[in-house]
């Protein structure tokens, strides 16, 4: 356990060494990189929640580091909630599983439905682009995942399964990280653009 989140620290902060000078974000953002140091914490990390479901912390990516670097977080669900299906149109997931007992949901487009499987720590899931998944906690106590992509934007979202693997969901025109600069960086001046 200790190893995996110490591999999640140095990949956290590699993300955020590979840095570009500015990258121009959604609605006409533009950020730039702050000096070093590159370390991250869930305290300076983008925090995003959906109050008593499910908690995010993402720690920079491609709006801070340009195209090809990693976006990644933690994520914490609670007791008896979860992450409705989704799917990413822009690139693959990983899913470590940190703590707890994750319930993932996934559609595999070959099978007629989607299939669900109970993950545990250590377990490791790669969710290909496009495919329909879904993160659920039955269990008492909280699941932490390390998450990680190229880019979890854009995203399409479902209140339940489809009826088929191919059916489109809600997409909508930006999520909350692609509003705001990332950790490690500041909006730069309007007299700078």
């Amino acid at each position: 356990m200790l190893a995996l989140l110490a591999w999640a620290t140095v990949l956290a902060a590699l993300v955020q060494n590979a840095c570009a000078a500015s990258v121009e974000a959604p609605r006409g953002l533009k950020c730039r990189t702050k000096p070093p140091p590159y370390i991250q914490h869930t305290s300076t990390a983008w925090n995003f929640t959906d109050e008593g479901r499910w908690g995010a912390y993402f720690f920079g990516g491609i709006r801070q580091n340009g195209p090809g670097t990693p976006e990644t977080g933690r994520m914490v669900i609670g007791p008896g909630t979860g992450f409705n299906a989704h799917r990413h149109l822009a690139s693959g997931e990983w899913i470590f599983v940190l703590v707890g007992t994750l319930r993932y949901g996934y559609w595999d487009p070959s099978q007629p439905g989607p299939t669900i499987v109970d993950l545990g720590p250590g377990a490791v899931a790669h969710i290909p682009m496009g495919q329909i998944h879904q993160e659920m906690n039955e269990g008492t106590e909280v699941v932490e995942l390390l998450v990680v992509s190229n880019s979890f934007a854009p995203m399409e979202f479902y209140e339940d399964w489809p009826e088929t693997a191919d059916t489109p969901g809600y997409r909508p025109p930006l999520l909350p990280w692609e509003q705001v600069c990332p950790p490690g960086s500041e909006e730069l001046p309007h007299e700078d653009l």
